[in-house]
């Protein structure tokens, strides 16, 4: 009688540590799970910047090469540069009371929306 007694509280004891383990190991995968879901969405963050900052410094290189072609040149140039760059290039003259020169509008259209470059270059002065 004493032995069925031991034998039966031992098997509760099983039965109940299985629970716990259960419990345990349900937490484990939920916490894991939402690691990993963070970690995802952190990473696509980064993508994301990552690319816009591409985007950005594809634009300034255009910028720095415009700043150094020949005034006459520059309406063709920057068409040229961002098509080659998969931008667009709007040129308008503008006028000063001292010089005149031409308003140069990159844009780009980035995953995060769309980014714009402003130059300026003014006419040569004799």
């Amino acid at each position: 009688m004493r032995r069925n007694r031991f034998r039966n509280a031992s098997r509760c004891v099983r039965g109940f540590m299985l629970v716990e383990l259960l419990i345990a190991f349900s937490f484990l995968a939920v916490a894991a799970g939402l690691t990993l879901q963070m970690h995802q969405q952190q990473l696509d963050f980064d993508r994301a910047s990552m690319n816009r900052l591409s985007d950005q410094l594809a634009l300034e290189n255009i910028a720095q090469e415009l700043a150094v072609i020949d005034f006459a040149q520059v309406p063709e140039s920057a068409t040229r540069l961002a098509k080659e760059a998969d931008a667009e290039a709007t040129v308008a003259p503008f006028e000063t009371e001292s010089a005149g020169g031409l308003h140069i509008t990159l844009s780009m259209t980035s995953n995060s929306g769309t980014l714009r470059h402003h130059c300026w270059r003014l006419e040569a002065q004799p």
